[in-house]
Protein backbone atom coordinates (compact mmCIF):
# COMPACT_ATOMS: atom_id res chain seq x y z
CA UNK A 1 0.00 0.00 0.00
CA UNK A 2 1.31 3.42 -0.97
CA UNK A 3 0.70 6.60 1.01
CA UNK A 4 2.30 10.02 0.71
CA UNK A 5 2.55 12.01 3.94
CA UNK A 6 4.32 14.95 2.29
CA UNK A 7 1.72 15.21 -0.46
CA UNK A 8 -1.00 15.30 2.22
CA UNK A 9 0.91 17.97 4.12
CA UNK A 10 1.27 20.04 0.95
CA UNK A 11 -2.51 19.96 0.56
CA UNK A 12 -2.93 21.00 4.20
CA UNK A 13 -0.60 23.98 3.78
CA UNK A 14 -2.25 24.99 0.52
CA UNK A 15 -5.68 24.94 2.17
CA UNK A 16 -4.47 27.02 5.10
CA UNK A 17 -2.67 29.59 2.94
CA UNK A 18 -5.68 29.85 0.66
CA UNK A 19 -7.92 30.63 3.65
CA UNK A 20 -5.45 33.01 5.32
CA UNK A 21 -4.77 35.10 2.23
CA UNK A 22 -8.27 34.78 0.72
CA UNK A 23 -6.94 33.47 -2.56
CA UNK A 24 -7.87 30.53 -4.77
CA UNK A 25 -5.82 27.38 -4.31
CA UNK A 26 -5.38 27.34 -8.08
CA UNK A 27 -3.49 30.64 -7.82
CA UNK A 28 -1.01 29.22 -5.32
CA UNK A 29 2.16 27.45 -6.33
CA UNK A 30 1.88 23.67 -6.43
CA UNK A 31 5.53 23.29 -5.47
CA UNK A 32 5.90 21.64 -2.05
CA UNK A 33 9.01 23.58 -0.99
CA UNK A 34 7.55 26.94 -2.02
CA UNK A 35 4.33 26.33 -0.10
CA UNK A 36 6.05 25.22 3.11
CA UNK A 37 8.45 28.19 2.98
CA UNK A 38 5.50 30.55 2.51
CA UNK A 39 3.75 28.96 5.46
CA UNK A 40 6.88 29.44 7.56
CA UNK A 41 6.98 33.09 6.52
CA UNK A 42 3.36 33.49 7.63
CA UNK A 43 4.24 32.10 11.05
CA UNK A 44 7.24 34.43 11.44
CA UNK A 45 5.70 37.60 10.04
CA UNK A 46 2.27 37.29 11.47
CA UNK A 47 1.46 34.52 13.91
CA UNK A 48 4.62 35.26 15.92
CA UNK A 49 3.12 38.59 16.89
CA UNK A 50 0.06 37.01 18.50
CA UNK A 51 1.84 36.60 21.83
CA UNK A 52 2.79 38.61 24.91
CA UNK A 53 6.17 40.34 24.94
CA UNK A 54 8.40 41.77 27.61
CA UNK A 55 9.06 45.29 26.29
CA UNK A 56 12.38 47.12 26.69
CA UNK A 57 12.64 50.69 25.41
CA UNK A 58 15.86 52.47 24.46
CA UNK A 59 16.86 55.14 26.97
CA UNK A 60 17.68 57.56 24.13
CA UNK A 61 14.45 57.26 22.18
CA UNK A 62 12.76 60.53 21.17
CA UNK A 63 9.00 60.21 20.72
CA UNK A 64 7.30 63.11 18.86
CA UNK A 65 4.46 64.61 20.88
CA UNK A 66 1.87 63.80 18.22
CA UNK A 67 2.83 60.11 18.32
CA UNK A 68 3.04 59.54 22.07
CA UNK A 69 -0.48 58.11 22.36
CA UNK A 70 0.12 55.76 19.45
CA UNK A 71 3.48 54.72 20.87
CA UNK A 72 1.91 53.95 24.24
CA UNK A 73 -0.83 51.95 22.54
CA UNK A 74 1.79 49.92 20.66
CA UNK A 75 3.69 49.18 23.87
CA UNK A 76 0.48 48.01 25.55
CA UNK A 77 -0.40 45.83 22.55
CA UNK A 78 3.03 44.16 22.71
CA UNK A 79 2.75 43.58 26.46
CA UNK A 80 -0.78 42.21 26.23
CA UNK A 81 -0.24 40.27 23.00
CA UNK A 82 -3.44 41.71 21.54
CA UNK A 83 -3.83 43.77 18.37
CA UNK A 84 -0.14 43.94 17.49
CA UNK A 85 -0.81 43.27 13.82
CA UNK A 86 -2.73 46.54 13.56
CA UNK A 87 0.56 48.43 13.72
CA UNK A 88 2.38 46.44 11.02
CA UNK A 89 2.59 47.10 7.31
CA UNK A 90 -0.60 46.38 5.35
CA UNK A 91 1.59 44.41 2.95
CA UNK A 92 1.55 41.59 5.48
CA UNK A 93 -1.85 40.68 4.05
CA UNK A 94 -0.26 39.63 0.74
CA UNK A 95 1.28 36.18 0.39
CA UNK A 96 4.11 37.41 -1.85
CA UNK A 97 5.24 40.05 0.65
CA UNK A 98 8.87 39.67 1.68
CA UNK A 99 10.49 41.66 4.47
CA UNK A 100 14.26 41.69 4.06
CA UNK A 101 14.79 43.64 7.28
CA UNK A 102 12.93 40.95 9.21
CA UNK A 103 14.55 38.12 7.27
CA UNK A 104 18.09 39.36 7.89
CA UNK A 105 18.06 41.24 11.17
CA UNK A 106 14.87 40.30 13.02
CA UNK A 107 13.47 43.85 13.08
CA UNK A 108 9.81 44.77 12.73
CA UNK A 109 8.64 48.31 12.07
CA UNK A 110 5.38 49.47 13.63
CA UNK A 111 3.27 52.48 12.73
CA UNK A 112 2.49 54.81 15.62
CA UNK A 113 -1.15 55.76 15.30
CA UNK A 114 -3.93 54.34 17.45
CA UNK A 115 -6.60 55.49 14.96
CA UNK A 116 -8.24 53.11 12.50
CA UNK A 117 -6.90 53.01 8.94
CA UNK A 118 -9.47 54.83 6.72
CA UNK A 119 -9.31 52.19 3.96
CA UNK A 120 -8.44 49.04 5.87
CA UNK A 121 -10.09 48.67 9.29
CA UNK A 122 -7.84 45.73 10.17
CA UNK A 123 -4.94 48.17 10.58
CA UNK A 124 -4.23 51.51 12.22
CA UNK A 125 -3.47 54.69 10.29
CA UNK A 126 -0.07 54.87 8.63
CA UNK A 127 2.56 57.19 10.07
CA UNK A 128 5.76 58.46 8.45
CA UNK A 129 7.64 57.79 11.68
CA UNK A 130 7.68 54.19 12.85
CA UNK A 131 9.11 52.28 15.80
CA UNK A 132 11.84 49.81 14.87
CA UNK A 133 11.63 46.82 17.17
CA UNK A 134 13.88 43.79 17.46
CA UNK A 135 11.77 40.81 18.56
CA UNK A 136 13.68 38.03 20.29
CA UNK A 137 11.35 35.03 20.15
CA UNK A 138 13.50 32.88 22.43
CA UNK A 139 12.94 35.07 25.47
CA UNK A 140 9.76 36.82 24.24
CA UNK A 141 11.38 40.22 24.52
CA UNK A 142 10.67 43.15 22.19
CA UNK A 143 13.48 45.72 22.12
CA UNK A 144 12.23 49.11 20.90
CA UNK A 145 15.42 50.58 19.48
CA UNK A 146 14.32 53.92 18.03
CA UNK A 147 11.81 55.79 15.88
CA UNK A 148 12.75 56.37 12.24
CA UNK A 149 11.05 57.99 9.28
CA UNK A 150 9.96 56.08 6.21
CA UNK A 151 12.88 54.63 4.28
CA UNK A 152 14.96 53.69 7.30
CA UNK A 153 14.61 50.01 6.37
CA UNK A 154 17.21 50.63 3.66
CA UNK A 155 18.99 53.78 4.80
CA UNK A 156 19.61 53.36 8.53
CA UNK A 157 20.69 49.74 8.76
CA UNK A 158 23.96 50.37 10.59
CA UNK A 159 22.43 52.99 12.88
CA UNK A 160 19.67 50.74 14.22
CA UNK A 161 22.03 47.79 14.65
CA UNK A 162 24.57 49.94 16.51
CA UNK A 163 21.82 51.22 18.80
CA UNK A 164 20.57 47.68 19.46
CA UNK A 165 24.10 46.61 20.35
CA UNK A 166 24.84 49.62 22.59
CA UNK A 167 21.47 49.67 24.38
CA UNK A 168 20.70 45.95 24.52
CA UNK A 169 23.92 43.94 24.05
CA UNK A 170 22.19 40.78 25.28
CA UNK A 171 19.89 40.89 22.25
CA UNK A 172 22.71 40.51 19.73
CA UNK A 173 25.42 38.71 21.70
CA UNK A 174 25.58 35.96 19.07
CA UNK A 175 25.60 38.38 16.14
CA UNK A 176 28.39 40.75 17.22
CA UNK A 177 31.97 39.48 17.07
CA UNK A 178 35.42 40.84 17.81
CA UNK A 179 37.47 41.71 14.76
CA UNK A 180 37.72 43.97 11.76
CA UNK A 181 36.23 43.33 8.32
CA UNK A 182 38.36 43.80 5.21
CA UNK A 183 35.61 45.99 3.69
CA UNK A 184 33.51 48.49 5.62
CA UNK A 185 30.15 48.43 3.78
CA UNK A 186 27.76 51.34 4.01
CA UNK A 187 23.96 51.01 4.04
CA UNK A 188 23.64 51.17 0.27
CA UNK A 189 26.27 48.45 -0.16
CA UNK A 190 24.54 46.21 2.39
CA UNK A 191 21.17 46.53 0.65
CA UNK A 192 22.61 45.81 -2.78
CA UNK A 193 24.42 42.75 -1.46
CA UNK A 194 21.27 41.48 0.24
CA UNK A 195 19.28 41.94 -2.97
CA UNK A 196 21.84 39.65 -4.58
CA UNK A 197 21.52 37.06 -1.82
CA UNK A 198 24.75 37.96 -0.04
CA UNK A 199 24.70 38.37 3.74
CA UNK A 200 27.09 41.23 4.48
CA UNK A 201 28.88 41.92 7.72
CA UNK A 202 28.75 45.43 9.19
CA UNK A 203 31.61 47.08 11.06
CA UNK A 204 30.27 48.59 14.30
CA UNK A 205 33.48 50.11 15.70
CA UNK A 206 37.20 49.51 15.44
CA UNK A 207 37.03 46.14 17.17
CA UNK A 208 33.53 44.73 16.59
CA UNK A 209 31.49 43.71 13.60
CA UNK A 210 27.95 42.43 13.11
CA UNK A 211 26.79 39.45 11.05
CA UNK A 212 23.05 38.99 10.37
CA UNK A 213 21.71 36.36 12.80
CA UNK A 214 19.41 34.96 10.13
CA UNK A 215 20.00 36.10 6.54
CA UNK A 216 18.90 34.91 3.12
CA UNK A 217 19.88 31.95 0.98
CA UNK A 218 21.10 31.92 -2.62
CA UNK A 219 17.52 31.01 -3.55
CA UNK A 220 16.42 34.38 -2.09
CA UNK A 221 14.52 32.75 0.77
CA UNK A 222 15.02 33.37 4.46
CA UNK A 223 17.42 30.94 6.12
CA UNK A 224 14.86 30.60 8.93
CA UNK A 225 12.21 29.47 6.44
CA UNK A 226 14.66 27.04 4.87
CA UNK A 227 15.47 25.54 8.28
CA UNK A 228 11.72 25.32 8.93
CA UNK A 229 11.34 23.32 5.72
CA UNK A 230 14.13 20.96 6.76
CA UNK A 231 12.63 20.44 10.21
CA UNK A 232 9.16 19.84 8.79
CA UNK A 233 10.57 17.22 6.43
CA UNK A 234 12.23 15.43 9.35
CA UNK A 235 8.99 15.52 11.32
CA UNK A 236 6.99 14.11 8.41
CA UNK A 237 9.56 11.35 7.94
CA UNK A 238 9.15 10.53 11.65
CA UNK A 239 5.39 10.30 11.21
CA UNK A 240 5.86 7.89 8.31
CA UNK A 241 8.17 5.74 10.41
CA UNK A 242 5.65 5.80 13.23
CA UNK A 243 2.99 4.53 10.82
CA UNK A 244 5.11 1.83 9.21
CA UNK A 245 6.88 0.46 12.27
CA UNK A 246 4.49 0.99 15.19
CA UNK A 247 0.91 1.35 13.99
CA UNK A 248 0.48 -0.73 10.84
CA UNK A 249 1.99 -3.92 12.36
CA UNK A 250 -0.72 -3.77 15.03
CA UNK A 251 -3.45 -3.31 12.40
CA UNK A 252 -2.50 -6.05 9.94
CA UNK A 253 -5.94 -7.69 10.30
CA UNK A 254 -7.82 -4.48 9.51
CA UNK A 255 -7.24 -4.50 5.74
CA UNK A 256 -6.04 -0.89 5.69
CA UNK A 257 -6.46 0.58 2.19
CA UNK A 258 -5.52 4.22 2.72
CA UNK A 259 -3.60 6.37 5.21
CA UNK A 260 -3.51 10.13 5.25
CA UNK A 261 -2.82 13.12 7.45
CA UNK A 262 -5.23 16.03 7.51
CA UNK A 263 -5.81 19.15 9.58
CA UNK A 264 -8.56 20.52 11.76
CA UNK A 265 -7.66 24.20 11.96
CA UNK A 266 -3.99 23.96 13.03
CA UNK A 267 -4.19 20.47 14.54
CA UNK A 268 -2.62 17.59 12.56
CA UNK A 269 -4.55 14.32 12.49
CA UNK A 270 -3.81 10.87 11.10
CA UNK A 271 -6.51 8.62 9.61
CA UNK A 272 -6.52 4.95 8.65
CA UNK A 273 -9.20 3.69 6.28
CA UNK A 274 -10.39 0.26 5.24
CA UNK A 275 -12.15 0.89 1.96
CA UNK A 276 -14.40 3.81 2.93
CA UNK A 277 -14.59 3.01 6.63
CA UNK A 278 -12.49 4.81 9.21
CA UNK A 279 -10.55 2.34 11.33
CA UNK A 280 -8.44 4.77 13.29
CA UNK A 281 -8.49 8.56 13.53
CA UNK A 282 -6.01 10.21 15.86
CA UNK A 283 -4.65 13.63 16.74
CA UNK A 284 -0.89 13.75 16.29
CA UNK A 285 -0.35 17.41 17.13
CA UNK A 286 -2.69 19.98 18.64
CA UNK A 287 -0.80 22.69 16.78
CA UNK A 288 1.24 22.49 13.58
CA UNK A 289 4.14 24.26 15.28
CA UNK A 290 4.62 21.15 17.42
CA UNK A 291 5.97 19.50 14.27
CA UNK A 292 9.16 21.44 14.99
CA UNK A 293 9.75 19.72 18.31
CA UNK A 294 12.56 17.14 18.54
CA UNK A 295 11.67 13.72 17.14
CA UNK A 296 11.84 12.15 20.60
CA UNK A 297 8.77 14.13 21.66
CA UNK A 298 6.63 12.72 18.84
CA UNK A 299 3.71 10.88 20.37
CA UNK A 300 0.06 10.24 19.68
CA UNK A 301 -2.05 12.79 21.53
CA UNK A 302 -5.44 11.10 21.47
CA UNK A 303 -7.58 8.65 19.57
CA UNK A 304 -10.59 10.46 18.18
CA UNK A 305 -12.43 7.54 16.59
CA UNK A 306 -11.95 3.83 16.17
CA UNK A 307 -14.23 1.13 14.77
Amino acid sequence: MNFDIKSDFKDIVKNILSAIYATSKDELSDDYNTLVIRFSKFIRQRALLERKWTVKISSNINIPNNLKDGFESLVNALKEGVGILRYTTTQIDYIEHDDMMLDCDGFYHFHLSNLVHPKNPNFNRRTDERAFVYCDAKNSTAYIVDIYKHGAENNDIKDRIKKLWKEFPEACKYSVHEGKLLVNFDDKDVMELRKNQINAGIQLDENHYYMPPFGITTAATSTLDTFFLMQINKALDNIEQLVRKEILPNMKDENITDIKIYNTNFAICLKFLSDSKTKLDMVLFNDMCELLQPASTLQIRSIAHQE
